[in-house]
């Protein structure tokens, strides 16, 4: 049974966004002129349009937790989309994190085939940091607890994409960041997408 139920075309570039509301906004900042209606089914959001470098891109709300978004990566990747950037949320991030690995401490990624730690797409990590930004490890789990750099869905993301072939990578800010910090972890997504 579909998750996704596709109003608008599909960009092979896909920015995956924990929330749904943050698909809009950032859509709404990368995207030129107004993006269009991806999906609306299920509560995901998701906008389609040309990007600032005048490519197509995708932003697509993933959920919350692992399962939501592997199935996402999963039905986005039989669609057509062919490598993704995560922007989502960690706690204990000051800013903007680049993920140069996230430990598998939860069960989709394990699930999944995961080892103890699963590495984004070494390009797509190369242009990330070539941003900039500050670059580490997050834990993802599959509930919020205490202490470290952790979320709730990079390990599944970077592992669902690996397992289809497809170049994924993650860019997080810490929960709760300003609409500028957003905007900035969206803007080296789109740059490392290409």
């Amino acid at each position: 049974m579909p998750y996704l139920h596709p109003t608008a075309d599909l960009a092979e570039r896909v920015i995956l966004v924990d929330d749904p509301g943050r698909a809009l906004a950032l859509a709404q900042v990368l995207c030129d002129p107004t993006p269009l209606m991806f999906n609306h089914a299920r509560g995901l959001w998701g906008y389609s349009g040309a990007g600032l470098d005048g490519a197509p891109v995708t932003l697509q709300a993933i959920g919350i937790g692992g399962p939501s978004a592997a199935l996402v990566v999963g039905e986005l990747a039989a669609l057509g989309a062919q490598r993704f950037v995560l922007v989502g949320s960690a706690a204990g991030v000051g800013g903007v994190l680049v993920v140069e690995a996230a430990i598998a401490a939860d069960g989709t990624s394990r699930a999944l085939g995961a080892s103890e730690r699963v590495a984004p797409d070494a390009g797509l990590l190369g242009a990330l940091r070539g941003v900039g930004l500050a670059v580490g490890v997050v834990e993802s789990r599959d509930v919020p607890g205490e202490g470290g750099v952790f979320d709730l869905e990079t390990a599944a993301v970077l592992q669902a994409a690996a397992r289809l072939g497809r170049p994924a990578a993650a860019v997080l800010v810490g929960e709760g960041a300003d609409d500028d910090t957003v905007a900035a972890a969206g803007r080296a997504a789109l740059t490392a997408l290409g």
